[in-house]
């Protein structure tokens, strides 16, 4: 009766999220009864939750091993395999599971979200349906229906199970998103529109959906709104890189040059660029045109190809204006500019070799 009372007193301590003293009994109690395959198991998954996968996996492998037909273990043991990244070894735990318990709802939506990574789509969504045929209202599975159905291409299939997962539990903001996505995916922009204003209109929502929803106005090319959704998203997250970088395109796509060119200079090697330099106790500005003349400017290409391409077009411009021009970047870019643009000289380098040289 004593063990027994152990066994509740560590798994009501793990529920209350007290791992560790948790983990203290479960492995007294393991020890004292090596063949307890309910010690294994809470040890198991009292090491989870400290973030002790490696460990937890082999008591949970022992509970499994000790207790074959437990269905529990068979499902705890499939969850820790995933976590561990091993998704093919989690599958078959899953499976195991239920076999053991055919209408054990966690393992099928495991399985089911499983096999439609790996392509399975088909046979995810039979892990789904009789969980669906025992209970149409369970809103995981009509969730998880309506995610492998998006998988497969059926975008329109997918809304009526994922709009009714989303009104049973609006509290879960990945599946509004979910839907959002669908309606937008098949064709729906008005719905899709509409589901993503209600989504932002709420706090958990608005933190979670600025960003898809700012997107997707961009890909239908609402930039006035992404460019709102952007700026609340960063002002909620000003240290986000990414977020500066999609505001500033907004901003840039509607001529909103101040603006935008103010969220552009938030890019992490600029930034780094500006660092550098006042370390060297020197000043980062960006000089006038009319200060150029017979000045030496090194151009630092400190982002991707195609950007320091497009940027580069407007070097004879600098170059017009009396500045002598250097450039210093992507090494495959060096030949090409040398023979098209009228630079002093062009080799590969970064940023930071450059930040005490000339005039940035």
């Amino acid at each position: 009766m004593a063990e027994d009372g152990d066994l509740v007193r560590a798994l009501r301590l793990l529920q209350s999220g007290a791992a560790t003293e948790a983990v203290a009994i479960a492995r007294g109690l393991a020890a004292r009864e090596p063949g307890n395959a309910r010690a294994r198991l809470a040890l198991g998954l009292a090491l989870r939750a400290q973030g002790a996968l490696g460990t937890a996996y082999a008591a949970l492998q022992e509970a499994t091993r000790l207790a074959p037909g437990d269905y529990a273990a068979a499902f705890e043991l499939g969850v820790t395999l995933e976590a561990l990244g091993k998704p093919r070894e989690a599958l078959a735990g899953y499976e195991r599971a239920i076999a053991l318990r055919g209408d054990f709802a966690p393992a099928r939506y495991g399985a089911a979200r499983l096999l439609a990574d790996a392509g399975r789509a088909g046979e995810a969504l039979a892990r789904l349906e009789p969980i669906l045929r025992a209970r149409p209202d369970d809103a995981i599975a009509l969730h998880e229906k309506g995610w492998v159905l998006h998988r497969l291409g059926d975008a329109a299939g997918a809304i009526a199970p994922l709009r009714a997962a989303a009104r049973a539990a609006p509290e879960r903001v990945a599946w509004r998103l979910d839907l959002a996505k669908a309606l937008a995916d098949a064709g729906d922009d008005a719905a899709a529109r509409a589901e993503y204003e209600a989504m932002v209109a709420t706090r958990d929502g608005a933190a979670a959906g600025r960003v898809p929803f700012g997107r997707f106005c961009v890909s239908r090319g609402d930039f006035d709104r992404a460019a709102s959704l952007f700026a609340e998203a960063l002002a909620a997250a000003p240290g986000d890189e990414a977020l500066s970088l999609y505001l500033a395109q907004a901003q840039l796509l509607l001529g909103r040059w101040e603006a935008g060119w103010h969220a552009y200079a938030a890019r992490p090697p600029r930034r780094a660029f500006e660092a550098a330099r006042a370390a060297l106790g020197l000043r980062y500005e960006v000089p006038g045109l009319a200060s150029l003349a017979g000045r030496e400017v090194v151009l630092v290409g400190e982002q991707g190809l195609g950007d320091v391409l497009f940027y580069l077009r407007f070097a004879p411009r600098l170059a017009a204006h009396g500045a002598r021009l250097r450039f210093r970047g992507d090494p495959r870019l060096a030949t090409m500019l040398r023979r098209s643009l009228p630079l002093a000289s062009a080799q590969g380098g970064d940023a930071a070799s450059e930040a005490g040289a000339g005039t940035p």
